[in-house]
């Protein structure tokens, strides 16, 4: 993950006839990024504290535009594997085997969709298959 402290902002852009017409545009190391808002209150807001964020000090992502902090407050959120696995083991005890093995494929089947394309596993077939067989199989 490369961050940078060579952040530039720009003034709130107002796009007429869009659904979200106040975008706030920055570049960090570059490289432009923008988010779209309902309303310029809620533009200037969050304008207001990627500026804060910037004056404090502190680094931007690279790939994300985002700053340190909220890089670190995103990464320790629950992740879809933490609630998949939950809800395994929750609804567990009281289903039947059939509802069991179908609640299994299915989050067996979405999850390895929702791996980053960075991580490293042999192939999706092989992930699929440790997570029916471990992962969503309380007995396992």
């Amino acid at each position: 993950m490369a961050m940078s402290y060579k952040v530039r902002f720009w003034d709130i852009r107002e796009r007429p006839k869009r659904r979200t017409p106040f975008e706030v545009r920055w570049t960090v190391n570059g490289r432009e990024r923008s988010e779209s808002f309902i309303t310029k209150g809620l533009a200037e807001s969050r304008r207001a504290k990627l500026m804060t964020a910037a004056r404090d000090g502190e680094a931007f992502d690279e790939q994300t535009g985002l700053p340190a902090s909220e890089i670190r407050a995103i990464r320790q959120r629950t992740t879809w594997y933490d609630l998949a696995h939950a809800y395994i083991d929750e609804r567990w005890d009281r289903t039947p085997g059939n509802t069991r093995r179908t609640l299994a494929d299915a989050l067996a089947t979405i999850t390895p969709a929702l791996v980053r394309r960075e991580a490293r596993y042999s192939e999706p077939r092989v992930l699929r298959r440790a997570l029916y067989s471990w992962a969503f199989n309380k007995r396992a």
